[in-house]
């Protein structure tokens, strides 16, 4: 649980960086590459640890067990151990979590089956490049891989501004980055970020190929194409050319200067948040080290305490079993004598 808090902190200050800093820049390819490894580097964050931070202290096994020598003062009564007492409870935070993810699982293979029915329906044919397959009474307009989905009602003269802008998808190998996103959907669906980062990406993919395309064709033209609605069923994995929540912020970033190299320089914060980070991790590291060195001493523990009582049930039983003394019988040459006269 520990584990999980730390990855999911981590890629919320990634995204707040992003958000805050990156979103508005023009830098499509690096803020493509900037969520894709924020996002996988949460991962693996927790485990690095500078050692230059690290505080070691050696302590003996002697030491710890003085240290808890209190918690054994009174006789321990130790219950004996036996099969029935063996825990045999069910995990339902486990159960409810391989629950989420068998229907997350199931989900994205109905949403692969409803993509291979409707290229079986489609009719296709070879393009330089990608396979083209147009759908009958629709239109959607979406790619996946090299395959490019395109429905017969679009008009003719936007079809080659949309499979300019499909190509650019194809080309840049955009499906990768969303399929990755889409595998982390199953194994991390409580994780609500996953959610946000896709979407962010599948932004950025879009302005990506909005910027290239517009460069051939006059913008008046080109923003005039994207402000028309086609009617698409969303899948979060494919690139759709005309999703509705997009097309505001597409027409938005198009307008938008192309950002400065000296807004390069933004990256530059992940530097001091990444050192923020590690120096994080490296302190906790020393905790989870302590933890782990007590553990190994437990064993030791036992068997101490065992030679304790032991030795103090010895100690207790000699007391007993030596008879009682006046002071004044000690040297006295008839023992027995002297103790019956001081009674």
């Amino acid at each position: 649980m520990k584990y999980l808090i730390e990855v999911i902190l981590i890629q919320l200050l990634f995204l707040g960086i992003y958000e805050l800093f990156l979103k508005k820049e023009t830098f499509f390819q690096w803020n493509r590459f900037f969520l894709l490894l924020a996002f996988g580097s949460s991962f693996l964050l927790p485990f690095i640890q500078l050692p230059d931070l690290r505080t070691e202290v050696e302590v003996s096994p002697e030491s710890i067990f003085a240290d808890n020598l209190w918690m054994y003062e009174l006789p321990l009564e130790v219950a004996p151990v036996t099969e029935n007492t063996v825990s045999t409870g069910v995990n339902w935070w486990l159960v409810l979590y391989a629950a989420g993810v068998l229907i997350a699982f199931v989900l994205f293979i109905v949403k692969l089956l409803r993509l291979f029915q409707l290229r079986a329906k489609g009719v296709k044919s070879q393009q330089a490049g990608y396979e083209l397959i147009r759908l009958a009474d629709s239109k959607e307009a979406f790619s996946f891989f090299n395959w490019v989905f395109l429905g017969d009602q679009i008009p003719l003269e936007e079809e080659r501004h949309i499979l300019e802008h499909e190509a650019v998808h194809i080309g840049q190998r955009h499906t990768f980055d969303l399929l990755f996103f889409e595998l982390l959907r199953i194994v991390c669906w409580f994780n609500p970020l996953v959610y946000l980062y896709q979407t962010r990406l599948s932004e950025v993919h879009e302005f990506a190929a909005d910027r290239i395309c517009a460069k051939g064709e006059p913008q008046a033209i080109y923003l005039d194409l994207l402000s028309a609605a086609f009617g698409v069923n969303r899948m979060s994995f494919v690139n759709q050319f005309a999703a509705m929540s997009l097309l505001k912020k597409r027409i938005v970033m198009l307008k938008k200067a192309p950002s400065g190299q000296k807004q390069l320089l933004k990256f530059v914060l992940v530097l001091p948040l990444l050192l923020v980070i590690l120096v994080y991790t490296s302190c906790e590291m020393v905790k989870s080290n302590k933890e782990e060195q007590d553990a190994d001493f437990t064993e030791y523990d036992e068997l101490i305490v065992e030679q304790w009582e032991r030795e103090s049930l010895a100690s207790r039983a000699s007391l007993y079993d030596t008879p009682a003394q006046f002071t004044a019988c000690v040297s006295a040459e008839n023992p027995e004598d002297c103790f019956q006269a001081q009674m």
